[in-house]
């Protein structure tokens, strides 16, 4: 489980070096001097003209999801916000959450020739400049976790990987009927950016697959936390 990646940002090597419990409160060593204060400065978007969009203050557990959701089904295109889900559980909390945290309108269409899944879409120069100074950027490759994301409360990370999970993730059984919750990117940066914010709550998992680009969370315990602090919001996901 643990890389190179995982020494340079963790003083572990191994798991064999942590005593029984103590991984949980585990803290990246290069953020150690990094702050989770958010700021948002005004651009040439802040105008008269655009006083009734409402810019929030400061991050939130359901802002933090919004942005799991984003980096697991949505994407940015000039000054749009998109994002495809065939789950009403998804759509519905990204219209209310846009709705309630920036008093902006979201349109919901057909996705494509998909028979299940629906776009939303909002059209906001200001979203998407508030959404950029976060951090979100990248394409399906190059994409990953905003910094600022990695200094947050427990539970507000714990809502990014919420959104990230119900976007991106599944719940199988094995031969054994044990639970593995897995997930998969095509970023190999996103890949390791979870694994630690996964292990900031006290969640272990590990990379398999041939192209090294899947999660799987596995074990009694994992299983465990994962579901006291993380959960899904989709029900037929929540239910397995």
């Amino acid at each position: 489980v643990l890389n190179n990646y995982y020494r340079q940002f963790f003083k572990i090597n191994n798991l064999d070096e942590l005593k029984k419990n103590k991984f949980i409160k585990l803290v990246p060593r290069k953020m150690i001097k990094r702050s989770s204060a958010f700021q948002y400065y005004k651009n040439r978007f802040q105008t008269n003209l655009n006083e009734k969009v409402k810019i929030p203050d400061d991050l939130n557990e359901d802002l933090m999801e919004l942005i799991g959701i984003i980096l697991g089904d949505g994407s940015i295109k000039k000054n749009v916000l998109r994002v495809v889900n065939a789950d009403k559980e998804i759509i519905d909390f990204v219209i209310k959450t846009i709705k309630n945290n920036f008093r902006l309108k979201s349109t919901i269409r057909k996705a494509g020739k998909s028979e299940i899944c629906k776009e939303v879409s909002i059209n906001s120069a200001i979203l998407v400049s508030f959404l950029e100074n976060i951090g979100i950027k990248g394409n399906v490759y190059t994409k990953r976790i905003p910094e600022i994301c990695f200094w947050r409360k427990e539970k507000e990370v714990s809502a990014l990987l919420r959104g990230l999970f119900d976007t991106d993730g599944s719940v199988i059984l094995n031969r054994r009927k044990d639970h593995i919750i897995s997930i998969s990117f095509a970023s190999q940066a996103l890949i390791k950016d979870t694994l630690v914010l996964l292990a900031k709550i006290g969640i272990i998992g590990k990379i398999n697959g041939s192209k090294r680009n899947r999660i799987a969370i596995t074990g009694e315990r994992n299983i465990k936390l994962f579901r006291e602090k993380i959960g899904f919001r989709i029900k037929k996901k929540e239910k397995l």
